[in-house]
């Protein structure tokens, strides 16, 4: 005699609600992913999952092939073992197909997600598992614990937790004089900070320790992805200057482009090396620098008398 439970199961995961409750699922997962409500879409998608599983387990096509197997009681062993392979095999194959099905629409949201991320101006900088360039440019092979900057084609290193790379002998907008600095906390977290103006003084681009804001006026195709990937920005910005910002791994940090910290003066890290104007002059290239000792920074900037 069937239980309780078992037939209210069986009154619940009924063909005759299947397709309306399934279709109600799928369809409200989606339609809260493109909206951006992505956890309301995955408990959605599992629950469409969930519910097409429970269906099958308690079909009237199931219970049959059930029967059958009960009804199989003084045969031989070997014919009650294959009818009961038999069975399981009907029992567990639809089940797997459907939580496939449900991965699959879970793998589709969680790609919008992405996707939505990417094309997000705020967020957070992942660190990649990017490999150090081979070979190394630097005599000094880094550590785990080396901080490594690689600009142009200028490998900055140090050992101390904090490595800047550009500073100014004034307070900027943001109440600090670093316009380019790696980190690390004192939990051993490795962080980027950026302070990216464009000629006129406004902000383009603001990391503080991974959190980035990218200004969506201020940059060429705001609607295009500013991210290829969750460890990188690329903008390029109204006047048709690159950036590009890559923290290869937890300790390391890529970066081109151009900034400025007064009017037009600027500091422009390019395959060439690191170039400041105007006008546009080398000051450092194709070197290796310990900032160990250093507590100003590798360019120390100042406002012309």
């Amino acid at each position: 005699m069937p239980n309780k439970l078992s037939i209210f199961a069986r009154t619940l995961f009924h063909w005759r609600f299947a397709n309306f409750a399934i279709g109600i699922l799928v369809a409200a997962a989606m339609s809260a992913a493109y909206q951006d409500h992505f956890l309301f879409a995955y408990s959605c998608a599992v629950a469409a999952g969930i519910y097409a599983i429970g269906c099958w387990l308690y079909s009237d096509m199931l219970a049959q092939k059930r029967g059958e197997n009960t009804y199989l009681i003084y045969v031989p062993n070997d014919t009650r073992s294959k009818t009961v392979l038999k069975f399981r095999f009907w029992q567990l194959l639809p089940c797997f197909l459907l939580s496939a099905i449900c991965g699959l629409v879970c793998w589709a949201i969680h790609h919008l997600s992405v996707q939505e991320e990417l094309l997000s101006l705020n967020g957070v900088l992942i660190p990649a598992n990017d490999p150090l360039p081979k070979p190394f440019p630097c005599p000094l092979v880094p550590n785990g614990k080396s901080l490594v900057v690689l600009v142009g084609n200028v490998t900055l290193l140090s050992s101390i937790d904090q490595l800047r790379v550009v500073a100014f002998d004034e307070k900027l907008p943001n109440n600090d004089n670093t316009l380019l600095s790696i980190d690390r906390g004192a939990d051993g977290k490795v962080t980027v900070n950026v302070y990216a103006l464009d000629d006129e003084g406004n902000v383009i681009l603001e990391i503080d320790q991974n959190r980035f804001l990218i200004n969506r006026n201020k940059i060429l195709d705001s609607l295009s992805p500013p991210r290829p990937d969750k460890s990188t920005i690329s903008i390029k910005d109204q006047k048709g200057g690159d950036l590009r910002i890559r923290l290869m791994d937890r300790n390391t940090l890529s970066f081109k482009g151009r900034l400025y910290f007064v009017g037009k003066n600027y500091v422009d890290f390019r395959e060439g090396g690191i170039f400041v104007g105007p006008p546009d002059h080398l000051i450092v290239g194709n070197l290796c620098v310990n900032l160990n000792r250093t507590t100003g920074g590798l360019i120390y900037m100042r406002r012309a008398q």
